[in-house]
């Protein structure tokens, strides 16, 4: 099994709670955030206790430690996402495949490069990237 990430700030946890709260183990919110009357901070404290996550309180050297200085007083300590397969990827763009571009594209590799279509839609969450490299 692959090991844990930190996710870190308030978009990043959010998010996670919202499209994927199977793969969160566990919130740390910096204790000085806790007893501030923050609604935002006490809605994903709230729906974390409602997914049955443990919820500590925690120094902001711990947090650092875990998950560098930017941290905005919450990080998630989650599974990380399996990649997309082609499968995946051709289900979303509803079977379409990607256009090919010609030879040497931005960064000029010499390779050729893909772009997606536009997407039929939000990605699903199991998607990290349509294209890469140009």
């Amino acid at each position: 099994m692959n090991k844990p990430l930190m996710y870190s700030g308030f978009h990043a946890v959010e998010a996670l709670l919202r499209h994927r709260p199977e793969a969160v183990l566990e919130l740390f919110v910096q204790d000085t955030r806790v007893d501030r009357d923050d609604p935002r901070l006490a809605a994903m404290i709230q729906a974390a206790k409602d997914f049955g996550i443990a919820v500590q309180r925690a120094r902001r050297e711990v947090l650092e430690k875990h998950a560098g200085p930017q941290h905005q007083g919450i990080v998630a300590r989650a599974r990380p996402r399996p990649p997309a397969g082609q499968r995946g990827l051709l289900e979303w763009r509803g079977g379409q495949p990607a256009r090919r571009r010609g030879r040497g594209g931005p960064l000029r590799s010499g390779r050729p490069t893909w772009s997606p279509l536009p997407p039929q839609g939000p990605a699903p969450p199991d998607i990290l990237c349509v294209c890469g490299g140009g």
